[in-house]
């Protein structure tokens, strides 16, 4: 629920819109007081046909109370199966059936015209898209290069700098497992030297933590030993939210020539600034437009700051027409834009790209900025729920904690743990994630609009009986 007014912290308030009866006097004497302001306002609770929430319209400038859609309501709008509790959305994302719908129609105009659709209309869809993730994101226009997914704009970025043996990169020890397997194939290729990943123990007590163990490894080596370092906004496993813009201030302090984001998990998850990211010194942020931002699967974006030339990792027919002096002899038609390049690739399919918008809307519709917010205050709840249930530790502090939540498990069985997932589906139709790091085992739950707590407290006593097994 969103508060507004002089009734934000009105504690009877928030019970009575969560469903729970008042508990005490002042609980019932609050509500009684809200009901009359209500009726001397003239206030009418109306309920939009376009819209799936519900709101208080008021015709005097008053306090009002904004009630968002309910778990049940969101749930209606996806496509998620009944009965499967999805508390891994940070995983796969879900896509709404609006955003389906809009998918399934490009699809279908793509094959009735496909000279049409491939000579020029995707394109211009695909320009409201980049337009709309810029404003959503707030980066500069011709930053915005839409690639498949994260994995493909990192591997964009690290091939695009580390080009020689002796081009070293720097990255965190709980960096994805993509980011890793790519600096060692760019080993194997000789096109990257050494790889240095910072260790980082968990649970963590406090995000210098990080920051001191990034400067203290960078001291130990020559200003430029580095040509790159990525680290993740939002470390996926255990979850947890890294500063950024100060890790890239040491970096460059130190000579680092690049830093690229991981911020695969960021977009509809955290308000975001990439033009301060930029200003902060960061030269690419890569982030997932289908984990948070319900558009569909092959959707992301690759921001480039200023100057910092990534190439497509694919090469199309029509490369040349984004360079300043083609191989032919030609002058290039966008005399260079980057963002260009990344439009057409070569023949595929293009129509989740055009979904993007939608994905945008869909989530502004649920609040924006409120969601999010809404979403972090129920992984706080559930953090410290799992936290009391199991009697364990949260991988990291409330400060550094995002819309999933990291909590160690009753016992580091790592048996136990590797089943721990398919009991949770088999037997409760329940998505969850585990992992075991540095020998502890964690459970990592997400927070999304259609999640209760009732859904999390169900999860956690399926696990403590689990356990006791």
């Amino acid at each position: 629920m969103i508060f507004v007014g002089r009734y934000s912290k009105c504690s009877a308030m928030h019970t009575a819109l969560e469903g729970e009866q008042p508990q005490t006097i002042n609980d019932i004497a609050c509500l009684c007081c809200l009901a009359l302001c209500c009726l001397a306002d003239h206030h009418h609770l109306i309920h939009s046909s376009q819209h799936t929430h519900t709101h208080i319209h008021h015709t005097r400038r008053r306090p009002s109370v904004i009630m968002a859609p309910t778990a049940e309501e969101v749930k209606a709008e996806l496509l998620l199966e009944p009965g499967y509790v999805n508390l891994n959305h940070g995983s796969f994302g879900t896509v709404p059936k609006v955003v389906m719908d809009k998918h399934v129609k490009y699809l279908q105009r793509q094959e009735q015209r496909p000279d049409v659709w491939f000579r020029g209309q995707y394109q211009e869809i695909v320009a409201k898209s980049r337009s709309g993730l810029a404003s959503f994101l707030d980066a500069p226009l011709e930053s915005v290069c839409l690639v498949e997914n994260t994995s493909t704009g990192v591997n964009a970025c690290l091939r695009a700098t580390c080009v020689r043996e002796d081009d070293r990169v720097l990255l965190l020890g709980c960096a994805y497992p993509m980011v890793k397997n790519t600096t060692r194939a760019l080993q194997r290729q000789g096109l990257c030297g050494d790889v240095v990943s910072v260790p980082v123990a968990f649970p963590i007590s406090a995000q210098e933590e990080v920051t001191s163990a990034v400067e203290q490894e960078l001291q130990k080596h020559p200003k430029g030993h580095f040509k790159v370092a990525i680290f993740s906004h939002i470390v996926s496993f255990p979850a947890m939210t890294l500063p950024v813009a100060e890790l890239t201030r040491i970096a460059k302090d130190h000579g680092v020539s690049r830093v690229v984001i991981d911020g695969a998990h960021v977009p509809g998850h955290l308000p975001i600034s990439v033009a301060s990211l930029f200003d902060a010194g960061v030269d690419a942020y890569i982030g997932n437009c289908h984990k948070w931002l319900f558009c569909p699967k092959g959707t992301a974006v690759l921001c480039l700051a200023p100057g910092y030339q990534v190439y497509p990792t694919v090469v199309s027919s029509e490369w040349h027409l984004y360079q300043d002096d083609a191989d032919d002899g030609t002058q290039g038609e966008a005399h260079g834009t980057t963002a260009r390049q990344y439009v057409y690739t070569g023949t595929r399919d293009y129509t989740a790209m055009c979904c993007i918008s939608d994905g945008i809307a869909f989530h502004t519709r649920l609040g924006g900025g409120d969601l999010m917010q809404r979403n972090l205050d129920l992984a706080q709840w559930g953090r410290e729920r799992l936290v009391e249930l199991f009697g364990t530790e949260a991988a990291c502090p409330a400060d550094m904690q995002p819309c999933m939540f990291t909590v160690r498990l009753p016992s580091d069985d790592a048996d136990k743990a590797a089943n721990l997932y398919a009991h949770m589906m088999e037997q409760h139709n329940t998505a969850v994630a585990v992992q075991m790091v540095d020998g502890k085992a964690w459970l990592r739950l997400s927070a999304q609009a259609y999640v209760t707590r009732s859904d999390i407290d169900t999860c956690a006593q399926h696990v403590l009986q689990y356990y006791a097994q």
